[in-house]
Order: structure tokens, then C-alpha cells, then sequence
């Protein structure tokens, strides 16, 4: 699953369509849910807003020539640490995205534009947002990480793919899934089955397998 995102000037726009949007404020993050056994992680992460959901296992194309950007993915690459993609809303900046790590270099142009592949680690809880980091050109935010339940229930699972399989069929696309089934499924095809961005978000948010498959079966009846 790839998709393609321009940042320019001191606006961000995705490829396929979006508006450009301006720096964005925070509104505050839900407090993160702790369990006796996991808990939550948190850490200190450097901040893409954008105007996509980018999930756990999605491989993201970002061609990059605004300096303070240039300057994360360099650090990125250098160092082997992630950054963080967060999601533009209407009034702000939403309170869930995904830990992105660096892929791999697609090319350098004349100008030092850069074009990168970058992959989705995991969902987290942004809890606060910092518009300049001190010393850096970038934004970045604390966050915090509840551990992912890999858990399905095969039946589920099953019917999922039929009513995947099925809209994709319907919809003049090639492709199909066959069992054996990749783990975290939910957001292998999270794009592929019609939902908004809002639809997406809490999508993110949910952190078991389960629960996410049922969301999107329950959607994919519904729109089938």
C-alpha cells in the first residue's frame, strides 16, 4: 500500500487532492488508557501534520524540499529514529497518529528536494504539541503508545475478507485476499473500503485486531 505526499512552502497538501492547510493547533489528547499487565509507553517524537491517516504497516511516498522537513528526515535517516505523522482536522491537529520510521531514499534532485519512502510503526496518543522544537526547524509532541492486541476471531476474519473481496470485485479492482491472512489486516485494507477520514481516525484508535475487524465489517454491510 503506497501513497504519494507533496509537502510545500509552510503548507502541507497530499497528491491526491488535499486542500493546503496551515500549521495547526492541538486540541488536547485523551489521557491514555493504562492496563495492571501493559500499560502505555511514552516518548518525545518529531511531527509531520498532514492531511492523511497513515497506519501501522503502510508504506508512505513524501517528496520533501522545505528545510525544517529536510532536517527531520536527515536526522531520521542518519540516526534510525522515527517521527510522527498526525493527522489534520477541521480546527487543528487530531489527537491520534502513527510512528513513521525511514524506509529508504527514492531520489535527490537538483534543488536538494528529496524523495523518501517512509513505513508506519504504530498508533499513539499525541498528549502535547510543540510547534518549533528547541534548536530544530520542526514541530514534535510527547506521546504516548498502548500496546497493540493482535487477536482475531477467525469467523470474523473470514466474512471480512468475503465483503472485502467481494467491493473489490464490484469495483473493477484486481485485488483479493487468500488465508493465510497478514496480521493486522484491519489497516493492510483500512483505505480500500470507503471510509472518511473521520471513519479512519477511529479506526487508529481502536487497539485490538478484533474490534478493529468488527468496525469494518459492520461497515462494509453497510455500504454493500
Amino acid at each position: 500500500m503506497k501513497r504519494r505526499i507533496w509537502l510545500t512552502g509552510c503548507t502541507l497538501m497530499a497528491y491526491a487532492g488535499w486542500a493546503a492547510l496551515s500549521p495547526p493547533t492541538v486540541r488536547a489528547a485523551a489521557p491514555p488508557e493504562q492496563s495492571p499487565d501493559t500499560g502505555s509507553q511514552s516518548q518525545f517524537l518529531p511531527l509531520f501534520p498532514l492531511g492523511i491517516v497513515a497506519f501501522p504497516g503502510e508504506l508512505v511516498l513524501l517528496h520533501i524540499f522545505e528545510p525544517r522537513y529536510k532536517q527531520l528526515i536527515a536526522e531520521s535517516a542518519d540516526s534510525g529514529s522515527s517521527f510522527g505523522i498526525v493527522t489534520v482536522v477541521p480546527g487543528g491537529a487530531s489527537s491520534v497518529g502513527t510512528e513513521m520510521r525511514f524506509d529508504r531514499l527514492l531520489g535527490v534532485d537538483d534543488t536538494g528536494a528529496m524523495d523518501i519512502a517512509a513505513r508506519g510503526i504504530r498508533a499513539f496518543q499525541l498528549n502535547s504539541f510543540q510547534r518549533v522544537v528547541q534548536g530544530k526547524l520542526y514541530s514534535g509532541g510527547q506521546v504516548s503508545f498502548d500496546k497493540n492486541d493482535p487477536t482475531v476471531e477467525p469467523e470474523l476474519e473470514g466474512a471480512l475478507v468475503q465483503l472485502y473481496n467481494r467491493l473489490q470485485y464490484r469495483s473493477g479492482s484486481s485485488k483479493q485476499l487468500a488465508a493465510p491472512y497478514p496480521e493486522n489486516l484491519s489497516f493492510l485494507i483500512g483505505h480500500d473500503v470507503g471510509l472518511s477520514q473521520a471513519q479512519e481516525l477511529q479506526l487508529l484508535t481502536m487497539p485490538a485486531e478484533y474490534k478493529r475487524q468488527a468496525y469494518l465489517f459492520q461497515h462494509l454491510l453497510r455500504t454493500q
